[in-house]
């Protein structure tokens, strides 16, 4: 996976002496290309982690209107038109906020708007999404970003150390998939902006444990099958997976930590973090989340269902007793139990002719 940041502006939203709160953005974008590797780094990697959630756009979310206004999206290509503009209109939206009710007892400090892309994949499988991302940094007593609104603090304001920040999957905006979860974000803390930073951005946490675990299980079988993995690895992983939600369904109300799963699954840092990486970036899975029992039970199943037919088995039936032809692409299924049979053929047409090897 290859991460490119593309944009990036800093907004300072500042209270007068009757408290009212106002944005003042950096006049022109900072030049992406003289900043150092380790801050590049640590914007493109602020988003995964621990305390990490996923969320919907409300149907009248502003932020989201402004987003769609300053995007083009041309063969699964993201453009910004006017990034300055963009950033400046969400940080007067984030100061408009802080000027209502309760949150005006909100301290005032700094928003960092920038704009990433990373590629997925291998080869010609590849893809790319792309991000925008704001995060908010208070303002200490003794370190200030300078007035030129650039990053020669940024090190002392310690970046790395997010507590309250969102990141817009803008290519999931643009998608019809209902499923779709754009915003990973996360807010912790207890100051008072904190409680309003989703509101500014016009989201909302669902929460939909069908969906969630349906998702775990598809992480996990690509990560495996990209990992080297055979077909009875991904199926002992499965099932490990399974033991493990299940295990979190009768002592933790089915709330599972995909740190704590990938920590299980997977020897050695680099696996962990790649797998947490993938059910983030890929599957907008939030760092906790309920599982579903029904479907945890699946995990080493396979189960199709249509109109026309329900059709369950489990995975480990893929190398002993199902074979595939790709040339009449057709299934043949080894095995079956002869009552099992039977009954398939007494609505088969011309039954006659049909010979059951027992």
């Amino acid at each position: 996976m290859s991460k490119q940041l593309k944009h990036l502006i800093i907004s300072s939203i500042k209270r007068s002496q009757n408290n009212n709160a106002s944005a003042n953005t950096r006049a022109t974008e900072i030049d992406v290309s003289e900043l150092p590797q380790s801050t590049v780094d640590s914007l493109t990697g602020l988003f995964i982690g621990g305390g990490m959630k996923t969320g919907v756009f409300v149907s009248d979310s502003a932020y989201k209107r402004e987003l769609l206004e300053k995007t083009t999206l041309n063969e699964d290509d993201i453009s910004f038109s006017e990034f300055r503009t963009l950033s400046d209109k969400l940080a007067k939206l984030l100061a408009q906020t802080l000027n209502q009710g309760q949150a005006q007892q909100a301290k005032d400090g700094f928003l960092v708007s920038y704009v990433y892309s990373s590629t997925f994949g291998t080869g010609e499988d590849t893809y790319t999404q792309t991000y925008l991302c704001n995060v908010f940094l208070h303002r200490v007593e003794g370190v200030d970003i300078n007035e030129d609104l650039t990053f020669e603090e940024i090190e002392r304001i310690n970046l790395d150390n997010l507590s309250l920040g969102a990141r817009v999957c803008v290519d999931s905006v643009y998608s019809d998939d209902s499923n779709e979860r754009p915003i990973t974000f996360k807010i912790s803390g207890r100051t008072i902006v904190s409680k309003f930073f989703l509101k500014f951005i016009g989201g909302e946490e669902p929460e939909n444990s069908t969906e969630d675990t349906k998702r775990l299980k598809d992480a996990i079988e690509k990560y495996a099958s990209e990992n080297g993995y055979d077909i009875d690895g991904i199926e002992c992983l499965c099932d490990r997976a399974k033991a493990f939600c299940k295990e979190r369904i009768q002592q933790n109300d089915g709330y599972v930590s995909i740190l704590d799963l990938a920590a299980y699954l997977f020897v050695g840092d680099d696996k962990r973090t790649g797998f947490v990486t993938l059910l983030q970036d890929e599957y907008s899975i939030s760092e906790t989340f309920l599982v579903n029992p029904s479907e945890v039970n699946k995990f080493t199943n396979l189960y199709v269902k249509t109109s026309e037919f329900t059709l369950q088995f489990k995975t480990k039936a893929l190398s002993t007793n199902i074979d595939w032809d790709p040339e009449n692409q057709s299934l043949t299924f080894s095995n079956l139990p002869e009552e099992a049979v039977n009954q398939i053929l007494t609505y088969l047409p011309n039954r006659e002719s049909v010979t059951v090897n027992s």
